[in-house]
């Protein structure tokens, strides 16, 4: 259906790309910034590691709803050909719900490449509790000096930028046919602009201020051999 909607080629490869579903911790903290400023935690009370943070029942819904829409755009005379994922939690059960919906049962193939970037010891913290470092909110949202700022324990966001474009080039641009990537809404949206921006301080920027909402779905196609992937636009579409 999307194919013939946009008149794109038969062969034509297509990136789907969808966050994952409402989780636990947008549960906590949604509840948190429901609260006046000086109420709100400096640290979120997690219940697991993040690797281990699950869907919530309305994620479960999100991500079924998922499902429905792309079995509308791709049929089975067109279907997706497989799903790449996150080894977090939140992303493999948004996969599980997403394929219950389709009527064929691609193969997924959950990999550590679309992994979150890890927090370290900055796990849990909010943005309030980010405020109480000196300088750090500052430095990290600067294009310039932020590429570089580490995250105590965890990774700078330059390491998190490359490990997405190598995953990239070296495997998702080379799919054939129909690719999902079911992921997290930092990891998104670097990718989307490594396809549309390969420049690491627009990365950066945009990484910093943007957030997708959960089961997000952003499509991507290359409309001939030597041509660039372009975002399709999905208004009246989802």
């Amino acid at each position: 259906m999307l194919r013939q909607h946009f008149s794109l080629p038969a062969d034509a490869p297509i990136i789907i790309f969808a966050r994952h579903g409402h989780s636990l911790a947008n549960e906590i903290m949604e509840k948190d910034l429901l609260l006046p400023e000086e109420l709100r935690a400096l640290h979120y009370n997690f219940p697991f590691p993040d690797h281990q943070i699950p869907l919530t029942n309305k994620g479960r819904r999100q991500a079924r709803q998922l499902g429905r829409t792309l079995a509308r755009l791709f049929p089975p005379s067109d279907p997706i050909h497989r799903f790449f994922v996150s080894t977090f939690k939140r992303a493999r059960q948004t996969t599980t719900e997403t394929k219950r919906m389709l009527p064929y049962k691609p193969p997924t193939i959950i990999t550590p490449w679309l992994a979150e970037r890890s927090r370290g010891d900055l796990y849990g913290y909010s943005r309030k509790g980010l405020k109480e470092i000196p300088g750090f909110l500052e430095q990290w949202e600067d294009p310039e000096r932020g590429m570089e700022l580490p995250w105590p324990n965890g990774t700078t966001a330059k390491e998190f930028i490359e490990r997405i474009e190598e995953f990239m080039h070296t495997i998702l641009l080379h799919q054939q046919g129909v690719t999902q990537v079911n992921s997290h809404s930092f990891l998104i949206t670097c990718a989307e602009v490594v396809l549309e921006n390969p420049n690491r301080a627009e990365a950066l920027r945009i990484y910093a201020t943007r957030r997708l909402i959960n089961c997000e779905l952003s499509i991507f196609v290359k409309r001939a051999p030597h041509a660039p992937f372009t975002r399709l636009p999905l208004d009246g579409l989802i």
